[in-house]
């Protein structure tokens, strides 16, 4: 029965897993006031991928589920 529970519990953890990551940060300015709307872009230079996003008012930006290798076109 314990051997049950802990492949479970094992089993479970492997499904949490995904192979994606997100890349978060904050734009400011040179006198550290953060910039709202601001655009960013997320590129892979390999690949010639580009992601773009908008920061918020607080000047924080969110690139979820990115693919580390960004799939080719």
């Amino acid at each position: 029965m314990r051997l049950l529970a802990v492949a479970i519990a094992a089993a479970s953890a492997l499904c949490a897993q995904t192979t994606t990551g997100t890349v978060t940060g904050i734009v400011t300015d040179p006198g550290g006031a953060v910039i709202a709307q601001a655009g960013v872009k997320l590129a892979n230079t390999g690949t010639g991928l580009v992601l773009t996003t908008t920061t918020n008012e607080s000047g924080n930006y969110v690139f979820p589920l990115v693919n580390p290798k960004f799939p080719r076109r």
